[in-house]
């Protein structure tokens, strides 16, 4: 690949004899705003277009905080941050620390993909919070396209660092960006990554517009691991705080268990002093807080009478349906969930504003918020409620658990496991398949066959295929 930026980056290096000095500087700033600042929005399109537009933020989210982390450092440390959404305040006076790995609620990630708070310019920002857009590009050429507008944007960068200062020490971090991305790579890389996530060949051909939500969701997932920002924000909230409280608390036990068996030996005596300068240390650089379990979303479907056969009839049905026949029990109910049925919502009522509007019997107080300023996780419980009152025979369900947290998927795979009527179910979420699916097939080269093993063994088969 030839570019300007690329020649003065080769001439630069062939003419360095030593290495370069560099001044660090330290800073403190201070930012608040609702998303408009353009210089600190300069780098947050890396990996992805996060234009406020694509954010969807206007007056609604207000955020402030102090970066109190080294400038040039690639680990976060924000103090004294706050954050609202339409007027209620989520997060007040936090302190934020991002070590690559780190992750959180919807709202909090949009707030720092937009850069509402000071993080250093250099750490480029990939929010995967969306599917791949449905395009006529295929699976290979959507990663590939967004690794050219990486290049470009890494290109660009190193032209406007050159020209503001070429011994700027961010530079070399960018040289080896752009290095380690290789054009000349990009078919083979890209097959591969994808043929990881499951892809077929078959699959990889496919026009990402002709593909589910699930698959697209691959596809986008591919495009961040492909292009590897530095700061990777997963919308996908995961615990491990409650591991580490109890293994601290075990550790304190057994120091301080020591400390009440050491009685007057003096060799024991100064022992004991020090293990307990040990918990001193621990509680002088604060323990880990307890986590509080919260309440944990429970729901059933109501159970429903046996209708006699046959309930649904298909007479020789094809894929597309074309001039075949469904008979349908006249008393059947159907409801179907869909990973976008949230969509369908009415924005601007609220969840009991819109429940009394679809079932006029409903009574008693809930949240008056608009339906809008809810986040996507109770957008679904809102549609599950629904779904539930609707007293459905047959529920239908496309990707149920896409906004769901752990707890919520444990809850509705006991409501299916407990539910008197029928469920059809297409899913890739194996927390929820493991707990409802009593026996596997495998559709493959258009044929469908009984799968010996459970879904974690199935699982396992997949990983083993994995060659990324």
């Amino acid at each position: 690949m030839s570019s300007v930026s690329k020649q003065k980056r080769m001439a630069k290096k062939a003419a360095k004899s030593g290495s370069a000095t560099a001044t660090k500087a330290t800073a403190e700033s201070t930012v608040n705003g609702t998303g408009s600042a353009d210089k600190k929005n300069k780098n947050s399109t890396a990996a992805s277009d996060l234009s406020l537009d694509s954010l969807k933020i206007s007056g609604e989210r207000t955020a402030n905080g102090v970066l109190t982390s080294q400038p040039m450092a690639k680990d976060i440390k924000i103090e004294q941050y706050s954050l609202s959404f339409f007027g209620r305040v989520l997060i007040e006076n936090a302190t934020i620390e991002l070590n690559f790995g780190r992750r959180g609620k919807s709202t909090f990630l949009e707030s720092l993909a937009a850069r509402e708070v000071p993080i250093p310019e250099h750490i480029d920002i990939y929010l995967l919070n969306q599917e791949a857009d449905p395009c006529d590009l295929n699976a290979i050429d959507y990663v590939i396209q967004a690794a050219k507008e990486e290049i470009t944007r890494l290109e660009k960068e190193v032209e406007d660092l050159l020209t503001e200062n070429d011994e700027d020490p961010r530079l070399e971090d960018l040289y080896d960006r752009i290095a380690a991305l290789d054009e000349s790579t990009f078919q083979a890389r890209a097959s591969t990554l994808l043929h990881g996530l499951g892809f077929s060949q078959a699959m990889m051909a496919k026009k990402t517009r002709d593909m589910s939500g699930g698959w697209r969701m691959r596809v986008a997932l591919a495009k961040a691991l492909f292009i590897r920002p530095t700061l990777l924000l997963l919308d996908e909230p995961k615990v491990n705080q409650m591991k580490a409280y109890h293994k601290q608390q075990d550790e304190i036990a057994h120091i301080k268990k020591f400390i009440a068996s050491a009685g007057t030996y003096a060799n024991l005596v100064r022992q004991a002093k020090s293990k307990q300068k040990i918990i001193d240390k621990m509680e002088a650089a604060g323990l880990v807080e307890k986590v509080e379990t919260p309440s944990t979303f429970k729901f059933k479907f109501a159970d429903v009478e046996k209708l006699p056969p046959p309930v649904l009839q298909f007479d020789q049905v094809s894929f597309s349906y074309n001039g075949r026949r469904i008979a349908r029990h006249t008393n059947l109910k159907l409801a179907k969930y869909s990973q976008h049925s949230a969509d369908q919502l009415d924005m601007d009522l609220s969840p009991i504003q819109y429940m009394r509007k679809k079932f006029s019997h409903m009574n008693g107080d809930v949240d008056t918020s608009l339906i809008k300023t809810l986040s996507d996780g109770l957008k679904t419980r809102l549609v599950f409620a629904e779904l539930v009152l609707s007293t459905p025979d047959i529920v239908l369900m496309d990707e149920p658990t896409n906004h769901l947290d752990m707890e919520s998927i444990d809850s509705l795979a006991r409501a299916i496991q407990e539910f008197s009527g029928g469920v059809v179910l297409v899913s890739h979420d194996f927390r929820l398949i493991s707990q409802v699916a009593q026996d596997i097939r495998l559709c493959k080269d258009k044929t469908v066959v009984p799968f010996k093993g459970s879904i974690e063994d199935y699982k396992k088969q997949l990983q083993r295929s994995i060659k990324v």
